[in-house]
């Protein structure tokens, strides 16, 4: 039931007319085999947002934080101490 309510919010967020002004680093992480929170998506948000805007790929993942919760973390700590 959680999985369905949050897919449903989902279909109808668009964060697009406002990913431009943010002005920080900021760390995308995206599962490679994603369907529902596709790659192609995170390099979308990554060109509108410019600026020290990375992507960390989970390779593999489709719920990256649930399938690979170390990996998740990992990219999280390099982005934040680099």
């Amino acid at each position: 039931m959680g999985y369905e309510r949050q897919f449903e919010a989902l279909k109808y967020f668009d964060s697009k007319s406002w990913l431009h002004e943010i002005n920080i680093p900021t760390l995308t992480i995206a599962g490679a085999e994603d369907i529902i929170a596709p790659l192609s998506g995170a390099k979308e948000v990554q060109q509108e947002i410019g600026n020290d805007t990375q992507i960390a790929v989970v390779p593999n993942g489709h719920v990256s934080p649930i399938e690979q919760p170390q990996k998740v973390v990992d990219a999280i700590l390099k982005f934040l101490t680099v």
